[in-house]
């Protein structure tokens, strides 16, 4: 990706240029857009990096920014990659502290500004002033509360070994808070707040445990399988592969299917969830209300919605192995009465190679679709109302709903695309496309992405509109005050815009703009 620096000088006359050269980072001062309300220029800093940035975390409370860097040279593959990690301080446009690293051995995790430098065998807590370790985990974290500070994790037994024993550190001591056992054969599936110190855990099942004591409950279900088949078939591979080269590779071990379960669902007095092989509804003491059997033949990931006395169930036709997607179990749309668990209808998709990638839910219907097809099904019997195949040779696979924060230029004004015409449905395709559909799903229209633009910030009196690597901003009455580079990966913090680059930080200026 080429500097912005590049980019300014393409558009700008006037440009200016102050390079301070570190041992691993360059400052340019640059002229980044206009600001029309005072015909002004918005300035900007750019931050440049040696090598690349790999990943990053943004603070706002601490304003700073972590940035995981891999340095590219001849020798570079993906098993022993140099690099380091460097916090950078957006008070002081300065390096706080770096520290080598080696991927993907070793690498950064943050929680707030709590941050964890996590290798095989350990994850140190290191001191976001300085970053030296303020103390090396036995385990490997999963989830932080950095308020409390309090890591959550499993012990590393001697080997690397990772046990299932769920543990609670007090970062501030080192200290062992509570233990729990929870089994993670299939991984954690997610993980959130029910409110500020209860979690609730999708991990082979439901569990509920206080941040501070670890005290709650737990419900087994089935989120995954092994798959033994494919271990046959990985050591007739390896005899074979023997016989050619004299090499001969087996297999003791099986793959595993995962992700075979839904999210959970919670609403006022009740949380939701569907497993491999059953539609579970517990109260918030964990006891059982119901449980309605599902075909773990037909069951795969799942998502779950509630709407009026049923719980819906969007079975999707695929779920994970060794990290890859693969087609598994059938597509399918059920429901089952939120109150007693009684299945209410079922709809088999009888499409071959059909995945669900996604859905959105109307007043009395549910659109869904797959790379090339969108359907219809209604929510009172489940039966199909439409369905269309689309040919991607042209428009490319679907990929996914437009939303609110969609913009089209209109005359002389920005408008949210979906709200021109909220009768129409819009989905965008891996062809850079937006397809406008119709109720009968016919598309009546293509739009090509260079013609919209992403909102992706909102403040009181201004929206910010991306599209590429330019920022527009319109005020309320959606015209134009500003323009400048940055892409809708930009974050505000305070009146100081932060974009990120291949191998730069952009700190954009945005006072003189936002000022009342």
């Amino acid at each position: 990706m080429k500097k912005l620096t590049t980019f300014a000088l393409l558009l700008f006359t006037a440009f200016a240029i102050v390079a301070q050269t570190g041992e691993i980072m360059e400052q340019y001062d640059i002229i980044s857009g206009k600001n029309y309300k005072n015909n002004g220029s918005i300035l900007a800093k750019e931050f440049a990096f040696e090598d690349k940035i790999d990943q990053f975390y943004l603070d706002t409370t601490t304003n700073t920014v972590t940035l995981q860097l891999l340095e590219k040279n001849k020798n570079w593959n993906f098993v022993n990659m140099p690099g380091r990690i460097v916090l950078f301080d957006l008070k002081t446009n300065n390096i706080r502290w770096d520290k080598k690293l080696m991927y993907p051995q070793d690498k950064f995790e943050q929680f707030g500004d709590v941050i964890f430098e996590k290798t095989m065998y350990k994850s140190n807590y290191l001191n976001i002033e300085n970053g030296t370790t303020n103390s090396e985990l036995k385990n490997t974290i999963y989830h932080c509360d950095p308020i409390r500070k309090i890591g959550i994790g499993y012990k590393i037994n001697f080997g690397g070994d990772v046990t299932n024993n769920l543990q609670a550190i007090d970062l501030r001591t080192n200290n062992v808070l509570w233990k729990r056992q929870i089994t993670h054969q299939f991984g954690w599936n997610s993980v959130s707040n029910l409110n500020d110190s209860v979690l609730l855990l999708v991990s082979d099942g439901l569990h509920i445990f206080n941040v501070n004591t670890g005290f709650g409950w737990d419900y087994e279900c089935t989120t995954g399988r092994n798959d033994y088949t494919a271990t046959i078939l990985t050591n007739v591979f390896g005899i074979a592969l023997g016989v050619l080269t004299g090499t001969f590779v087996t297999s003791t071990g099986h793959d595993q299917v995962t992700d075979l379960t839904s999210n959970a669902l919670i609403d006022s007095t009740n949380i939701y969830i569907a497993s491999r092989d059953k539609l579970s509804c517990l109260s918030f003491d964990g006891s059982l209300k119901w449980s309605s059997p599902l075909d773990k033949k037909m069951m795969s990931k799942s998502s779950i919605f509630m709407k009026d006395s049923l719980v819906y169930i969007i079975n999707k036709g695929y779920a994970f192995m060794n990290n890859a997607q693969i087609d598994y179990g059938k597509p399918l749309f059920t429901a089952f009465n939120k109150n007693t668990g009684k299945q209410a209808f079922i709809s088999l998709i009888l499409k071959n190679n059909y995945q669900i990638k996604d859905f959105q839910v109307f007043k009395d219907s549910v659109l869904i679709y797959s790379k090339d097809n969108i359907s219809t099904y209604s929510l009172n019997g489940g039966s199909q109302i439409s369905d269309k195949y689309i040919n991607t040779e042209t428009t490319g696979e679907v990929d996914g709903f437009v939303g609110n924060q969609v913009f089209i230029k209109v005359d002389s004004t920005y408008k949210s695309l979906v709200s021109i015409d909220n009768t129409k449905h819009y989905l965008t395709t891996l062809k850079n496309k937006v397809l406008v559909a119709n109720n009968q799903l016919e598309i009546t229209q293509q739009i090509d992405f260079d013609k919209l633009y992403i909102c992706y910030h909102t403040t009181k009196n201004y929206r910010f509109l991306a599209k590429g690597d330019d920022t527009i901003v319109i005020d309320k009455n959606n015209k134009i005050v500003a323009d400048f580079k940055s892409s809708s990966n930009a974050i505000l913090v305070g009146t100081k815009l932060i974009d990120m680059l291949e191998k730069s930080i952009i700190v954009i200026d945005l006072s003189e703009l936002l000022e009342k």
